[in-house]
């Protein structure tokens, strides 16, 4: 343990918080308990925070309008997407370049300012296509990989949760074809610093002022830990008490909902 013993020290301590979508606030575009009255509580106090989140099938927009279909005390701009993070990196680093984009199509509109083609591409970026996938359609990114191109991907997750039931999620693809290729895909969502330092940069905190809050052992705690971000991992997503300890995971803060911070 750390030198705080209770989730709600850590939280009182800090001055920002990162708080993860999916599996915190939502699942399977559905509210869960706590997560409307743990945003007014934010508000309340005057505590900043940003809603992150590592989705690739919907734009920052449509993640908007379902929070506030269910009143949750949010503005867009206190929204930051993977999509979004891959819009401006990529954009600052490739230019008007052509760039390959595997994605859903409903995350198109936050890749605004990217030069996106089929032909010619200077980097592959890939993001969960859900039913898209194929052994042709990968059979393709392997061939524009191995003729040159360089591989991003929104994020490397093992698997998320609708409902009760577990999916295989886009890390697989990303490893499959790093396997194929020989090539390391540059990954933008979490755990990767890129987001969490562009979250940093938005509230104007330091790592030591901010606290994150998720329901990803490995993308949100870890790697948000590696950037010395205190995290509280909730058990309203994808991780189970059973899952942490089959998985030998020993989080340093850990609450079951939302209302523990209450």
């Amino acid at each position: 343990m750390g030198f705080y013993r209770e989730p709600k020290d850590v939280l009182k301590s800090k001055k920002g918080v990162l708080i993860d979508i999916d599996g915190v606030l939502l699942n399977d575009g559905k509210p869960l308990n706590g997560g409307r009255e743990f945003l007014e509580f934010l508000k309340d106090i005057g505590k900043p925070f940003i809603c992150i989140t590592n989705t690739t099938i919907r734009s920052r927009k449509e993640i908007f309008y379902i929070l506030k279909e269910y009143s949750f005390p949010v503005s867009e701009n206190e929204i930051l997407t993977s999509t979004l993070i891959a819009n401006y990196y990529l954009k600052k680093k490739y230019k008007t370049l052509p760039i390959c984009a595997y994605v859903n199509e409903n995350v198109l509109e936050d890749l605004f300012d990217l030069n996106l083609s089929d032909d010619g591409c200077t980097a592959v970026l890939l993001g969960d296509m859900g039913d898209g996938f194929s052994r042709m359609v990968l059979n393709e990114i392997f061939v524009k990989l191995m003729n040159g191109a360089d591989f991003y991907a929104f994020h490397k997750n093992r698997f998320w949760r609708v409902g009760n039931e577990l999916f295989l999620d886009l890390g697989a693809f990303v490893s499959a074809l790093e396997y194929a290729s020989g090539i390391k895909a540059k990954i933008i969502g979490k755990p990767s610093e890129i987001i969490f330092k562009e979250s940093l940069s938005i509230l104007g905190l330091s790592s030591e002022e901010v606290l994150i809050i998720g329901d990803d052992f490995e993308s949100d705690i870890l790697g948000a830990k590696k950037l010395g971000i205190d995290g509280i991992l909730v058990l309203t997503g994808k991780y189970t008490e059973e899952i942490l300890k089959r998985r030998n995971f020993s989080p340093e803060y850990l609450i079951k909902n939302l209302y523990e911070l209450l």
